[in-house]
C-alpha cells in the first residue's frame, strides 16, 4: 500500500497552478503516420504555451506530411537536420548528424540547447500520450494513482527537479505505473524521457555519444554517474508510451540490440551486468550494478574477446554469452530496472 505520510505533500501541491518553464525537445520521424492519432506531434496543443523544439529530417518534413500540421506557432521551433554519413559525429554548424537515428539526434539536441544557453530542458520521444498518472495521497481516496494531463505531469516533474536541483531525472515509463514505495530514487538508468540540467553536463563534459555500438541511454546515465552526478526517477509520476515503431526502434532490431548490448557491456567495465529473460524476445539485457562491479564481468569479457579475436562479430559474442548465462541465471526483473 502507498505510504501516505511520504506522499502527503501531493495533497498540498496546487498542480493546476504549476507551469512548464523548461523547453521541450522532441525528435520526430515519419510522423507516426500509421497510428497518427497517438503521435504527440499531432497534439501539441496539449502542451499549451510551453516552448517546443521539434527536431526533424529536412527531407522528411514534406514527405511525411509535417507541413500539413499546425506547427506555425510562436512557441513551436522547427530544427531541420540532414544526414552526413561521411561524418563520425554531429555537426552543429552544418545541422548534420552521421545517421538516421535518435541516438545521433539526442547528442545534437543536447548541443543545440547548450548553444542557446538553455540550462534546463526536457527531452521526450514523440510517442507520448497526452495524459499521465500521479500517485494518489488523498486519505479519502482508495486509488493508488489517478490520471492527470501530460502538461500537469511535466509541470510537476519540473517542479520536483528544481526543488532538488538534480542534474538528470525521469519518471516511470513506459507502462504508466506509479511505484508506491518512495517519492523518488537516485542513481538510476534513465531511458526515453529526460529532464536535463544542461549547465551541469557542460561543466562535467558529459554528452550523449554518437556511436552505433552502444545503447546511448544507458551510457549517458553511466557517464553521468561516473562524473559524480545522480540520475533520479520520480516514482509518483508516470507517462504513457502509446506507440512503438518496430522499424525505427533501436531495441526492436535484434542485431542492433546484440551489437549495442555487447558494446555497452564492455564500455561499462563491470558497472552493468547481463540479465537473462527466458520469455522475452530480447533474452539478454543489461542491469545496473554501479557503484559495485559485477563479479562475473571479466569472465564474460574474456568470452567476448575470444569471439572477436577469432573473427566473430558482436552478435556472435552476444549469442555465446547468452548460451553461457542461460543455465546460470534466470531473472525476470524489468529491463534496466
Amino acid at each position: 500500500m502507498l505510504m501516505k505520510n511520504e506522499f502527503n505533500f501531493l495533497n498540498d501541491l496546487k498542480i493546476d497552478e504549476l507551469k512548464i518553464t523548461a523547453p521541450i525537445c522532441i525528435p520526430t520521424y515519419k510522423n507516426r503516420a500509421e497510428k497518427s492519432k497517438t503521435c504527440i506531434i499531432r497534439k501539441l496543443d496539449a502542451l499549451k504555451d510551453a516552448e517546443i523544439y521539434l527536431f526533424l529530417y529536412e527531407d522528411d518534413y514534406i514527405a511525411s506530411g509535417y507541413d500539413k500540421l499546425d506547427l506555425n506557432k510562436p512557441n513551436i521551433h522547427l530544427v531541420f537536420l540532414n544526414v552526413d554519413e561521411k561524418s563520425s559525429d554531429v555537426n552543429l554548424d552544418k545541422n548534420t548528424i552521421p545517421g538516421r537515428s535518435v541516438r545521433y539526434k539526442r547528442k545534437f539536441m543536447q548541443m543545440y540547447m547548450e548553444k542557446l544557453n538553455i540550462d534546463l530542458y526536457f527531452m521526450l520521444d514523440d510517442d507520448l500520450d497526452v495524459v499521465g498518472k500521479i500517485s494518489c495521497a488523498d486519505p479519502n481516496d482508495e486509488r493508488q494513482s489517478k490520471q492527470i494531463s501530460l502538461y500537469e505531469t511535466l509541470a510537476v516533474w519540473e517542479w520536483q527537479h528544481r526543488q532538488e536541483n538534480w542534474c538528470l531525472s525521469t519518471v516511470n515509463n513506459p507502462l504508466g505505473t506509479c511505484n508506491p514505495d518512495k517519492p523518488y530514487v537516485s542513481d538510476q538508468i534513465v531511458i526515453q524521457t529526460y529532464l536535463i540540467n544542461g549547465k551541469w553536463f557542460k561543466e562535467h563534459n558529459v554528452y550523449f555519444q554518437s556511436r552505433d555500438d552502444l545503447n546511448n541511454d544507458v551510457i549517458f546515465s553511466i557517464d553521468t554517474l561516473r562524473a559524480g552526478g545522480s540520475p533520479h526517477k520520480i516514482n509518483y509520476l508516470a507517462t504513457f508510451l502509446v506507440f512503438t515503431d518496430g522499424n525505427n526502434s533501436l531495441m526492436s532490431n535484434l542485431q542492433r540490440h546484440k551489437k549495442s548490448t555487447i558494446g555497452s557491456f564492455l564500455y561499462c567495465n563491470g558497472a552493468m551486468k547481463f540479465m537473462y529473460h527466458e520469455d522475452k524476445d530480447l533474452q539478454l539485457t543489461l542491469q545496473k550494478v554501479y557503484p559495485d562491479t559485477w563479479k562475473e564481468f571479466y569472465n564474460y569479457k574474456k568470452i567476448i574477446e575470444d569471439v572477436l579475436n577469432s573473427g566473430g562479430t558482436a552478435s556472435d559474442a552476444y549469442d555465446e554469452c547468452l548460451k553461457t548465462i542461460k543455465p546460470a541465471e534466470s531473472d525476470m526483473e524489468n529491463f534496466f530496472e
